[in-house]
Parts: structure tokens; C-alpha cells; sequence
């Protein structure tokens, strides 16, 4: 993590390969977990836009860190280690770097699936009109899911120019309500 401070984004690729070796089909302790959201943090403030490949291994990370494997490093990892992430959501870290993700300009939605994690992100295109709702159906690990988000009309004073929709596979068995640092 420390490297990404000198070298910015050119170790970027580096950090996530690591994470991704070192967080996959292996149970983790409350440290290592903190230790990965840092830079996962790290790496979020250092991009502002965001490859298809860099969010898939992003996704991949957090996906892995999440897994039901790890559920006592983050039951634990707020009593044993010290936190140097604060406050910290899970959801806005993602939403965050989705919503960086360089699009296609022939796409309006692209999707990215994980073990545990799936996200959609969706462009809203304001020179047509917006459709009423955003819908995602039969993601991978949720083939029941049916998602209807309605879209507000905000007339002229619009903001957003894209929705990020993310859908966590078993999140409540991964993180227990005690990791009193983290939110969903």
C-alpha cells in the first residue's frame, strides 16, 4: 500500500494481483482484512476513471474478502486490531469505484459478477428521455431476483449520470452486525 503512495497508479495492477492472490480460497485474519480495505481505499482515491479489468479485480478483492470463510476475522477484527479505516461502508466503497468504471460509449449497462458480488452499473442518458425504472433480472448466484428500481424525475436539475445497483450473495452471514466500524 505503501508504494501506491510514491508511485501512484502505476502499481496499481501490482496491488490488486497481490490482493487477489493473497485473499483467495484462504481464511483471513481481522488484520488482513483491514490491511486490504486500506489499499482497496488507496486505490479508489487514486483513480477517477476506472477499466472494466482494474473493477473486476476490485470486485474480485472484495468479493473474496466478504466470503463467509472470513466471518470471524471481521467478527473479531474490530476487538483485536486497530482500525486506521474509521467509519467505513462496503456498499459506498463499491458504488464509489463503479461509478468510475469507463464505459463503452455503445453501452448503456455493463454488468460484473463475483462470487459473492454482482454489480450493474447503468448510464443515464439525458438527451433522450429516462426510462421510468431500472431492471436487473437472473444474476448469477440470484436467478430469482427481480429488481425494479424507479427513477425520480428531477426535471432539468438531474445529477447523476449513472445508477450503480449492487446485489451481495449471503452479505449478513459474512458480516456480523458486531463489526461496529463497518456498514453494509
Amino acid at each position: 500500500g505503501q508504494n501506491l503512495d510514491y508511485q501512484g497508479s502505476a502499481d496499481i495492477e501490482d496491488a490488486l494481483d497481490l490482493l487477489i492472490s493473497s485473499s483467495t480460497n484462504v481464511t483471513l485474519y481481522g488484520g488482513d482484512i483491514l490491511k486490504a480495505i486500506a489499499i482497496l481505499n488507496k486505490i479508489n482515491d487514486l483513480l477517477s476513471i476506472v477499466t472494466k479489468i482494474r473493477f473486476e479485480k476490485y470486485l474480485t478483492v472484495y468479493s473474496n474478502l466478504i466470503d463467509t470463510r472470513n466471518r470471524k476475522a471481521w467478527k473479531y477484527q474490530n476487538k483485536f486490531c486497530q482500525s486506521s479505516i474509521g467509519e467505513y461502508s462496503i456498499i459506498t466503497a463499491v458504488e464509489e469505484f463503479a461509478s468510475k468504471v469507463n464505459m463503452e460509449s455503445n453501452l448503456n449497462v455493463v454488468t460484473f459478477s463475483s462470487k459473492n458480488l454482482v454489480v450493474q452499473v447503468h448510464r443515464l442518458n439525458f438527451s433522450t428521455s429516462l426510462p421510468k425504472t431500472l431492471s436487473w433480472q437472473n444474476t448469477d448466484f440470484d436467478t430469482m431476483m427481480d429488481l425494479q428500481i424507479i427513477i425520480p424525475d428531477n426535471g432539468p436539475n438531474r445529477v447523476a449520470n449513472r445508477w450503480v445497483i449492487i446485489a451481495y450473495n449471503h452479505l449478513q452471514d459474512s458480516i456480523p452486525a458486531t463489526a461496529s466500524n463497518i456498514r453494509y
